[in-house]
């Protein structure tokens, strides 16, 4: 049976926005996550990652995703009950990148092959929010 394996979601830009002293924002402010590392940034200047289960109903109100699980629910796609969340985020002067891949739980076997996978994503879209690469390439999902 074929369904939904995984989904990525991502917000970029590589210019300096004007006159920026700080960013309203706290990416990476969860409760529930198997791992987490805020890679010892100030709270004006995040950087982030973290690694946590998500449900299928959780997801339900998430603007990023809405239209790909629409587009499944219409298409008949399979959508897996579970999912792990990983996002990596980074807002600085130079700008900034915020990138959440979903992936099935069963696609990742473990919390720790989700945490592994996480690291190697967050590595992977580092380069994204600074003013040196455009382009980045996911980690392979076994």
């Amino acid at each position: 049976a074929s369904g939904v394996d995984a989904l990525l979601s991502t917000s970029s830009t590589r210019s300096r926005p004007p006159l920026l002293k700080s960013w309203e924002v706290q990416p990476c402010r969860v409760d529930d996550a198997l791992s987490h590392d805020d890679f010892s940034s100030s709270y004006a200047m995040p950087e982030c990652h973290y690694v946590r289960r998500i449900g299928r109903a959780q997801l339900a109100g998430d603007v990023r995703f809405a239209p790909a699980l629409a587009w499944a629910a219409q298409h008949r796609v399979g959508v897996p009950e579970t999912f792990y969340e990983i996002r990596y985020a980074r807002y600085a002067n130079d700008g900034f990148i915020d990138a959440t891949m979903l992936i099935a739980a069963p696609r990742l076997n473990s919390d720790d092959g989700a945490i592994a996978w996480g690291s190697q994503f967050s590595s992977a879209m580092r380069p994204l929010g600074r003013s040196g690469s455009a382009h980045a390439a996911l980690p392979t999902i076994q």
